[in-house]
């Protein structure tokens, strides 16, 4: 009988022990443990976008060189090759020479007997103008007192072979009664721009802005140094 509580209460004991180690690993196990925080990720503040940025790739360097045209009328001009002992005693009133490359020269004689206009570097007629008319406007131009209505523009072919380029001859007076003037006009064409080399004299002198054109635009030509 003794035997057999001893036996009980070791079973009960055993029993005791094992319930006391289950509630400890469930306190254990049933504790809270703390969440992890993550940590937002930093992100790089994007760059603001400057001027510099919004340069476009289609923007083509400064060309620094001039244009072959340019280089051409910058260093053109409509010379005689011949006949400057014609206009021996002439005094230069005008000489304009601007960085473009246009000029406009004017030498007359003291006793007023003979003036020269030489003109170069002037624009091509863009507007649909004729090179004709544009011709007479240019040649009528150079007269401080405008042009009679005999005024005429004519091609010469002549000219043309000389100087490689259209040219055309305008004449006309100026002026009247006694102060009438003879005008002879020597225009030529270029690519790069309209050259001029005018005459003009008293009607009635001895050697008159027809005879001198005679004897001078023949040796007209375009120099190109």
């Amino acid at each position: 009988m003794k035997k057999r509580l001893l036996t009980i209460m070791m079973m009960l004991t055993m029993v005791l022990a094992l319930a006391g180690c289950g509630s400890d690993e469930k306190s254990k196990s049933g504790e809270a443990t703390p969440a992890k925080t993550e940590e937002p990720e930093k992100t790089e503040p994007e760059a603001e976008e400057t001027a510099e940025s919004k340069e476009t790739d289609d923007v083509k360097p400064e060309d620094n060189n001039a244009t072959e045209e340019q280089e051409e009328a910058s260093a053109s001009s409509l010379r005689l090759a011949g006949g400057e002992d014609l206009l021996i005693g002439l005094e230069t009133v005008i000489d304009e020479k601007n960085e473009d490359g246009s000029y406009f020269v004017k030498s007359a004689a003291k006793d007023g007997m003979l003036t020269v206009y030489e003109q170069g570097g002037i624009a091509l007629p863009d507007d649909g103008t004729g090179e004709g008319e544009y011709a007479l406007n240019l040649a009528t131009g150079l007269s401080d007192s405008g042009a009679n209505d005999d005024a005429r523009s004519k091609p010469s072919n002549v000219y043309s072979e000389n100087t490689t380029y259209p040219v055309y001859v305008v004449r006309f007076t100026s002026g009247s009664n006694e102060d009438t003037r003879q005008w002879q006009v020597f225009v030529t064409f270029t690519d790069s721009g309209v050259y001029l080399y005018g005459i003009s004299t008293p009607i009635d002198a001895e050697s008159n802005a027809d005879t001198l054109a005679e004897q001078l635009f023949p040796d007209l030509r375009i120099d190109t140094k």
